[in-house]
């Protein structure tokens, strides 16, 4: 489904936020979007899971924040950072 979605947005590329990223599908779709050259917002909520991800990611293209969507503090520290 992700290539699907990709293949259909390839010529606009663009920023695109990915909650989740730290692993499976999020963590997958951070990767596609990157190679594809989208600048990737990618956020999660545990810290080593969130370093090791900004290590094996694109320079520049991904940007790594910790986010916990179940916390208000969080979501405002996280779109302010954005």
């Amino acid at each position: 489904m992700i290539s699907g979605i990709l293949r259909c947005t390839m010529s606009t590329r663009g920023r695109v936020p990915i909650t989740g990223a730290t692993s499976g599908i999020g963590r997958e779709a951070v990767r596609r979007f990157a190679e594809l050259g989208w600048e990737v917002f990618a956020t999660g909520r545990s810290e080593a899971r969130r370093r090791e991800l900004a290590a094996s990611s694109k320079e520049g293209l991904v940007h790594v924040v910790a986010l916990d969507v179940d916390r208000a503090d969080s979501i405002a520290a996280c779109r302010a950072e954005v």
